[in-house]
């Protein structure tokens, strides 16, 4: 990870117990972030309290915990069908949004 753009954030968001990396011990700092991956270390971040779901796609997933946080706190939320759907792969600007509205509340 030397040298990698992004190297100070990752060592604060893994100090701080935010988020953490993989057991081969690497990070992978490109891969991509899912919806569900995010709302946990939103959760995590902000200390959020717990909360339950309330889309068809959620129960008994990962991150149904932060799932249910975020969306109850009013920064993430689902889609007209019900759904949140945890697995769809969150955009920069998506994740920029998330962030903004985590950060205003």
């Amino acid at each position: 990870m030397l040298s990698n753009t992004h190297e100070a954030g990752i060592a604060a968001v893994t100090n701080a117990g935010i988020a953490k990396g993989y057991p081969d011990g690497t990070f992978r700092p490109q891969a991509a972030l899912s919806r569900g991956q995010m709302a946990t270390l939103l959760t995590s971040a902000l200390d959020l309290p717990a909360s339950e779901h309330h889309f068809t796609d959620v129960a008994g997933t990962t991150h149904e915990a932060g799932i249910a946080a975020v969306t109850t706190g009013g920064i993430a939320k689902g889609y007209p069908d019900g759904t949140f759907r945890p697995q769809a792969a969150l955009s920069r600007g998506q994740m920029a949004t998330l962030l903004d509205n985590a950060l205003l509340e």
